[in-house]
């Protein structure tokens, strides 16, 4: 059940990662739309200069912005994988040892069913 929790919890990561991307993404175009505004407004030339220099800092800002949100999804994705696997791994283990403990358990009422002759 927990691993089946954890890997449903992988999906909405992988959501919640692309909702993050698409946030930076639209806040990115924004601010570069403002600037545009304000220049343009300014009547400076959006090609070269300030106006240039302050867009491929937006842009910059952006892919660093996109580059951390994406490592930050694949390491969770990658930390609930490995919950899952772990989960999975604890119930096998606790599985075996409810059937060694049944086994040992009718081994003894046998061996004593025999003592009792």
């Amino acid at each position: 059940m927990a691993a089946s929790d954890a890997e449903s919890e992988q999906s909405i990561e992988t959501l919640q990662g692309i909702n993050r991307r698409t946030s930076i993404k639209r806040q990115m175009a924004d601010a570069l739309g403002a600037q545009d505004v304000a220049y343009a407004g300014s009547g400076v030339d959006l090609s070269f200069g300030t106006a240039k220099a302050a867009r491929t800092d937006a842009y910059r800002e952006a892919d660093l912005g996109l580059s951390t949100a994406t490592g930050t999804e694949m390491t969770r994705v990658s930390r609930l994988a490995e919950r899952a696997t772990s989960y999975r791994a604890a119930a096998k283990s606790a599985r075996r040892l409810g059937f060694l403990n049944a086994f040992t358990g009718g081994v003894d009422n046998l061996l004593s069913f025999g003592e009792r002759g």
